[in-house]
């Protein structure tokens, strides 16, 4: 048998068919059934970039006042990181030859009293620039309203729907509840005590548009997980993102394990008109709609990449070839499938 690892490029040794189970690669074979998963390409798999996890997150719960729903938010966000959900989409997300993610808690709540503002901006860390939100959350931080930072905090900030949420990336702008129902960066700030913290943050619209999933639950898990596995987006390493060679997957998804799911789904859901489907991309956990989230190791098992699973069999065709070229216009060429 072949060793293997999780951490980096999990399981590269290992070849199409086998899983790695305790470092070692191992056929996956069902009696009688002439061999489980079928042959095929090696999987698409979350790569580790080297950078900062949150290993034992502690979920900051952030709301405005007047939010009728900010003792559910901070109940969610208390439990969220201890459940089963957490374990499935948490599981073998490690640094490279160290910990690996694992059980988080709640980091307090803080019920703000100034009211929120009609409007906010935000811009991805790599741009810098003016941030309404960046401020907010430095403000806080140094008065001491918001519980100070360590390596494993997390702000998720619950905005109400009279809040419009404007996020800048580049040349691209997108606005809440109508292009995003969140998302997740970081900012340094100041504790009281003069410390300078790189902290990640989520930020949780609501509206009309977020509620079609069952947000702003189902959009903070998917958030949390993400600012789990890939806490500084934007800074020279990276942590878990989708392998950069997959150009299919990232033509039709983002990089980060919440969204692969979440889009992918999304798109199943839209076909299906009207209304629309989304429950293939929601999980209830202790009665919350949650999202289900890319696995490595349940694809490298031949599974539903998408964890947790939903029950039955899991089917799906994938192309015999990693890529195809089109010289001409009007030019046919014949795909080889094979099952998964």
């Amino acid at each position: 048998m072949t060793a293997c690892g999780i951490s980096g490029t999990p399981c590269a040794a290992c070849q199409p068919g086998e899983a790695c189970t305790a470092g070692s690669c191992t056929g996956n074979t069902l009696p009688g059934d002439g061999g489980y998963p079928a042959s095929h390409l090696a999987p698409p798999l979350e790569i580790y970039g080297g950078d900062h996890l949150l290993l034992a997150p502690k979920v900051v719960t952030v709301s405005f006042p007047g939010d009728t729903s900010a003792a559910t938010f901070e109940a969610f966000d208390d439990l969220i990181t201890t459940t089963h959900w957490w374990d499935q989409v948490s599981q073998g997300y490690c640094q490279t030859g160290g910990a690996c993610i694992g059980h988080g808690s709640g980091g307090g709540h803080v019920e703000l009293t100034t009211p929120a503002a009609a409007a906010y901006t935000d811009t991805a860390y790599v741009d810098g620039g003016a941030s309404s939100i960046k401020d907010l959350i430095s403000q806080n931080v140094h008065s001491g309203v918001f519980p100070a930072p360590d390596s494993n905090t997390l702000y998720v900030i619950y905005f109400p729907s009279s809040s419009t949420i404007t996020l800048t990336a580049g040349t691209q702008t997108a606005q809440g509840c109508t292009a995003f129902g969140g998302y997740h960066t970081h900012v340094p700030v100041t504790t009281p005590t003069g410390a300078v913290v790189d902290v990640a943050y989520a930020v949780i619209p609501q509206g009309l548009f977020c509620s079609l999933l069952g947000a702003p639950t189902y959009a903070a898990s998917h958030e949390i997980i993400e600012a789990a596995t890939d806490p500084y987006p934007g800074t020279t390493a990276n942590g878990y993102y989708m392998d950069q060679t997959r150009d299919a997957w990232l033509a039709i998804s983002a990089a980060e394990v919440g969204d692969v799911c979440a889009l992918l789904m999304d798109f199943q859901a839209i076909a299906v008109s009207p209304p629309p489907n989304p429950s293939a991309s929601v999980y209830v956990e202790s009665t919350y709609n949650v999202q289900r989230s890319f696995s490595n190791v349940s694809v490298l098992a031949g599974h539903d990449p998408c964890v947790p699973t939903q029950g039955g069999p899991y089917f799906n065709v994938a192309p015999a070839v990693e890529k195809l070229v089109m010289s001409t216009v009007g030019q046919h060429q014949t795909i080889a499938l094979t099952s998964v």
